[in-house]
């Protein structure tokens, strides 16, 4: 199964030809929302059952291993999909399965602006996502115009190490390149950024869009006014 190796060494940009600060963001609830009650809705729909009661059936049956299994990238789409049936105690077609388990995201608007103003400006833009490969498909299509403004996307099942791991930051910073201390990593979940605080990271726990903001003038970052993304 394919793991992305540590990157190696390179030549960082020069300082005084780039802004000090490198961004790493979190996707999910942070460039985008979310919604697993989508998918399970709709699965649930089309066999007159309740989407919240077949969730519960298929978390109490030991879907959280599994996803966490996946993300890791130790299991393939297949195995998941088939330990996703298992799990719910159906026999749902694959390509049914897929496409209601990775349809369930809608783009953060002011958050894709924010990223284009920085990218506009010439910070290095790293996503670092704990994620699986079909969220990653989908999302990297239907985010591409966002998605293509970050230098490096660091992804769980890629790597083989979820947020947070100290190795996960690691790969993160060597992608950023800069040193952790000139990174700031941005993410919705408290213990991820107390995780990134822990390696020497900057970081920010994202609630809205304003604070965003706020919190990154206080470091320093001021993002670019006036973009106005391709849609």
């Amino acid at each position: 199964m394919y793991r992305e190796s540590f990157p190696p060494v390179s030549e960082p940009t020069p300082m005084s030809q780039a802004p000090e600060f490198a961004l790493i963001f979190d996707f999910g609830n942070v460039l985008a929302f979310f919604d697993e009650e989508q998918a399970w809705n709709q699965i649930a729909a089309a066999r007159g059952l309740i989407g919240s009661e077949l969730r519960n059936r298929a978390y109490a049956a030991g879907l959280k291993a599994l996803a966490r299994q996946y993300e890791l990238g130790e299991i393939d789409d297949a195995e998941f999909l088939r330990g996703c049936n298992a799990c719910a105690g159906l026999n749902i077609p694959l390509p049914e399965l897929t496409n209601a388990w990775g349809n369930i995201f809608r783009l953060n608007e002011p958050v894709a602006t924010l990223v284009h103003q920085l990218a506009d400006q010439g910070h290095r833009l790293v996503l670092g996502s704990n994620t699986s490969p079909i969220h990653a498909r989908q999302f990297r299509r239907q985010f591409q115009p966002v998605l293509q403004r970050f230098h490096h996307l660091v992804l769980s099942y890629e790597i083989g190490h979820l947020k947070p791991s100290d190795r996960f930051f690691e790969f993160c910073v060597a992608h950023a390149e800069r040193p952790a201390e000139a990174c700031i990593f941005i993410d919705d979940i408290a213990e991820n950024v107390a995780g990134a605080r822990q390696v020497g990271l900057k970081a920010i726990h994202f609630q809205e869009i304003s604070q965003l903001n706020r919190d990154l003038r206080a470091l320093g970052v001021v993002p670019k006014q006036g973009h106005s993304p391709a849609p």
